[in-house]
């Protein structure tokens, strides 16, 4: 079972991980009545310090493994790409867009909108645009 986050050492949450901080907004959210109260209260901004340095590092290690990938299929934030996609019924969509750098993560920025949205998450299922 998931260690207990609620142990508190001098008042401090045991905060390491992603998983913890989102079982510590569940939990407090509960006790709050909502996720808002709960995120606007003072417990929260106290401990938001300590949960964006979780999420920076969350993030920071997952845009390390995506400049792997990115290398391995030789792709650079600036390349042209496009992405096929067809749903189950059969309906094809293309994706055009180039790679760009957004929080240390690379994404997509649609030449135009697509389903309401302007940019996707680059995967190695992109393919350059000569």
């Amino acid at each position: 079972m998931i260690r207990e986050i609620l142990e508190s050492i001098d008042g401090d949450y045991v905060l390491d991980t992603v998983e913890d901080v989102e079982n510590l907004i569940a939990t407090k959210s509960k006790e709050y009545g909502s996720k808002n109260k709960f995120l606007a209260s003072d417990e929260y901004k106290k401990l938001y310090p300590k949960i964006e340095q979780i999420y920076k590092k969350a993030r920071d290690i997952q845009g390390d493994k995506f400049q792997k990938a990115m290398a391995d299929v030789e792709a650079k934030y600036g390349d042209r790409v496009e992405y096929a996609s067809v749903s189950p019924w059969g309906i094809a969509d293309v994706f055009i867009g180039t790679i760009i750098n957004r929080n240390n993560l690379p994404y997509v920025k649609l030449d135009k909108k697509a389903q309401g949205r302007t940019y996707l998450k680059w995967h190695k299922g992109w393919k350059k645009v000569d």
